[in-house]
C-alpha cells in the first residue's frame, strides 16, 4: 500500500513538472510572435532629384529637296525640233530645255509684222489729215481699231512663238527627265518636260509626333547631317516651317529645315538626311526617374521622404523621355530640388508610412 501511494506522488509530481514546461514554452511562443509583428519601417530605394533639361534637342531624319523645284511643261502643242539637256545637267534660269516646230506662228508673226507697219503708216497719215480737218474723227478712229487689233494679233503669235522654247524657270540641275522625249515626236501642251531641282540650299521635312512638336518652335537652328562614303556633311540650318495640323493619316506633324548645301556636286534630291534641331531657351525642371511615378485617385505623384516618414506629393507630368520625366509639383510651395524620391516599394506603401531610404541597386 505505501508503495502503491509513493508510485502515484511520483507521477503527479511528473505531471506537474510536464505542465509547468509546456507554459512556459507556450509564452515564450506568444513573445516571439509579438516581437514579430511589431511595425518595422518600409526599407526602399531612393533617387536624387535634379534640375534640368529633359530632352534639349529633337533628332529625326526626311528626305532632302531642293529649296526650289520646278516641273518644266510644254505651254503649247507642236513637234519637237531639238532636245538640249540631259539628267544631271546644270542650267541657269531661262536657258532653253527644248524647241518645238514654229515655223507657222514665226510665218504669221512676219506677215502681222508687215501689216502693223503699214497700219502705223496709215494711222500717221490720216492723224496729219485730222488736224487739218481734211478727215473725221469717225475715219480716224477706225484707223486707232485697226492698229489695235492686229497688235493684239501680233501679240498672241509671238507668244506662240515664245512658248515653243521650252526653257527653265529656275537654276538648277536635272532630277528627271521625261522618257518619251524624241526628236519629231508630237507633243501636247502641258506636257512634262523635265524637273529641275535648285540644290544650292537643302530642304528636309521631318514628321514629329505630339511629344515632340511642342519642343520645336520656327527660326529655332538646327543640324542638317549627311552619311556619305567615307564621312559625314553637316550643314548648319534653321526651323523654317511647321505644320499647322497633324496629317490625317498619320497624325504627325510636319517640320521645315532648310540649309546651304555644303557640298553640291555630292549631295541629290531623294538622300536621307539626319536632322538634330535644338532647343536653346528650353526650361530647366525638375526631373525624376518613370520609375518614381505613381498614380492614386488618378493624379500623378511622388514620394518623398522625410523625418522617416514617406509623403506622397501630386505632380503633373509635363514630358517624358526614355527613363525619365520633367515633373512639376501640383502645390507651387512644394520644391522636389534637393529631395529623393522613392523608386521601389511604391505599391505598399501610402503618405505617411514610416520609411527609410537605402542604395540604389544599379
Amino acid at each position: 500500500m505505501k508503495k502503491l501511494t509513493a508510485a502515484l506522488l511520483i507521477v503527479l509530481a511528473g505531471l506537474l513538472l510536464l505542465q509547468g514546461c509546456s507554459a512556459e514554452e507556450g509564452s515564450a511562443q506568444a513573445d516571439e510572435v509579438s516581437g514579430a509583428t511589431d511595425y518595422a519601417p518600409l526599407v526602399a530605394s531612393a533617387v536624387p532629384v535634379r534640375e534640368s533639361v529633359l530632352r534639349d534637342r529633337v533628332v529625326g531624319s526626311g528626305i532632302i529637296e531642293g529649296r526650289q523645284e520646278a516641273v518644266v511643261r510644254t505651254r503649247t502643242a507642236g513637234t519637237i525640233r531639238s532636245i538640249s539637256f540631259e539628267l544631271g545637267q546644270t542650267f541657269s534660269r531661262g536657258d532653253v530645255l527644248l524647241t518645238l516646230d514654229d515655223t507657222v506662228s514665226a510665218l504669221q508673226m512676219r506677215q502681222l509684222e508687215l501689216q502693223r507697219n503699214a497700219a502705223q503708216a496709215d494711222l500717221e497719215s490720216k492723224q496729219a489729215l485730222f488736224s487739218r480737218g481734211g478727215l473725221s474723227e469717225r475715219e480716224l478712229n477706225q484707223a486707232k481699231a485697226s492698229l489695235d487689233g492686229i497688235d493684239a494679233q501680233l501679240t498672241q503669235v509671238r507668244e506662240s512663238v515664245e512658248a515653243a522654247r521650252v526653257s527653265t524657270p529656275i537654276s538648277g540641275r536635272v532630277s528627271q527627265r521625261s522618257p518619251n522625249l524624241v526628236i519629231g515626236d508630237q507633243l501636247a501642251a502641258g506636257t512634262q518636260v523635265a524637273r529641275i531641282v535648285d540644290l544650292e540650299s537643302l530642304r528636309v521635312t521631318l514628321s514629329v509626333g505630339q511629344s515632340q512638336i511642342f519642343q520645336i518652335r520656327e527660326g529655332a537652328r538646327a543640324e542638317v547631317r549627311i552619311q556619305v562614303p567615307g564621312r559625314v556633311l553637316t550643314a548648319e540650318g534653321t526651323v523654317t516651317a511647321i505644320s499647322a495640323g497633324s496629317d490625317l493619316r498619320t497624325g504627325s506633324w510636319s517640320v521645315v529645315v532648310d540649309a546651304p548645301n555644303p557640298a553640291p556636286e555630292v549631295l541629290r534630291a531623294g538622300m536621307t538626311a539626319e536632322v538634330v534641331i535644338f532647343q536653346e531657351d528650353a526650361p530647366a525642371m525638375p526631373i525624376v526617374p518613370g520609375a518614381a511615378l505613381v498614380y492614386r485617385d488618378g493624379k500623378a505623384g511622388v514620394f518623398i521622404v522625410e523625418n522617416g516618414q514617406a509623403l506622397l506629393v501630386h505632380v503633373d507630368v509635363i514630358d517624358e523621355y526614355g527613363e525619365f520625366a520633367s515633373v512639376s509639383t501640383a502645390d507651387e510651395s512644394i520644391s522636389l530640388i534637393g529631395k529623393s524620391v522613392l523608386v521601389s516599394g511604391l505599391s505598399r506603401i501610402r503618405s505617411g508610412d514610416a520609411a527609410v531610404t537605402g542604395p540604389t541597386s544599379n
